[in-house]
């Protein structure tokens, strides 16, 4: 559910409806990516990169990322969240119930592209090569974020208790930390030193991003096996990843426009830090005082 004010995604109150999903994906992916740092590079410059070898995407937390709520923290502001917002619609005369939390497909790492169709974790060469992008253990069970009981509370109503609750819980972030992290991740998506493309058009494949493949192979609904063509294609991908240290480069460009960024911002990053910490001392007094919906159920295992 999109209510203006609340972002699920991040755990935080937003001037937005809800923030980019890749967000919150890399928010809550693993550490920090110790040890591969940046040189200082002037304005304008892309900055200097130290390569680490990636192997799980556990290793893939950036830094600015890692300033993000943790997925139990992102839960325990939306609970809180909730729980104000059930009190606000019962002064209406109605229970809450939310329709928008719908049951989400996660998928894993082994060939599926996050952002913008970039594939920014390791992959399994040996599987692609026998399943091209149709692997089976790419999609798991789907599961609700959050699950609600019994009839679902009118938009209307929610929507009303908006600002009422955007004020309980401390109002909008002093920095929008989501927005550097997303022209972080866009220049290092961008940056003409990941050499993926230039390999597969060497192999006879003229894509213009990473996750083209597998837009164009898993994407494609009407069979659940992978034909010739696309193993052929698939076998190519996993190689020039390899060659062309894809995930290794995409990480360490991240963490180096990222670290940059935040330097930039430091004074509004720590306001941020500030911000948050006073968010989770809100939340938890909230969820203490105050009596949870007892028809709302959290799934907090989702990535």
């Amino acid at each position: 559910m999109k209510i203006a004010n609340f972002d699920r995604w991040t755990g935080t109150v937003v001037q937005v409806a809800r923030a980019d999903p890749w967000m919150a994906l890399l928010g809550v992916l693993g550490v920090l990516l110790s040890g591969c740092s940046a040189t200082q590079a002037k304005d304008g410059e892309p900055p200097d990169i130290v390569l680490k070898r990636i192997t799980t995407a556990a290793q893939t937390l950036a830094p600015a990322n890692a300033l993000l709520p943790d997925a139990s923290e992102r839960e325990l502001i939306s609970l809180a969240h909730d729980t104000l917002l059930a009190e606000c619609v019962a002064k209406q005369g109605l229970n809450l119930a939310l329709a928008g939390d719908e049951p989400m497909t996660w998928v894993t790492t082994l060939t599926a592209p996050y952002g913008g169709g970039n594939t920014f974790f390791p992959v399994d060469p040996e599987r692609m090569e026998r399943f091209g992008y149709h692997d089976p253990l790419d999609q798991q069970a789907a599961q609700a974020n959050v699950a609600w009981q019994g009839e679902f509370t009118p938009i209307d109503a929610v929507r009303s208790c908006d600002d009422e609750i955007s004020e309980q819980l401390g109002g909008p972030p002093p920095f929008d930390l989501t927005r550097l992290i997303s022209e972080a991740g866009q220049k290092a998506g961008s940056d003409p030193r990941r050499a993926w493309v230039a390999c597969m058009a060497d192999k006879g494949y003229a894509y213009t991003r990473e996750g083209g493949p597998w837009a164009e192979f898993a994407l494609d609904t009407s069979r659940s096996t992978a034909t010739p063509e696309e193993i052929a294609v698939a076998t190519a991908d996993a190689a020039c990843q390899a060659s062309a240290r894809n995930t290794d480069t995409f990480f360490a460009l991240l963490v180096a426009y990222q670290q940059k960024a935040l330097a930039q911002h430091s004074e509004q990053v720590a306001a941020y830090q500030v911000y948050l910490r006073q968010l989770l001392t809100r939340a938890t007094q909230i969820v203490a005082e105050h009596p949870v919906p007892q028809n709302r159920r959290a799934n907090v295992e989702a990535p």
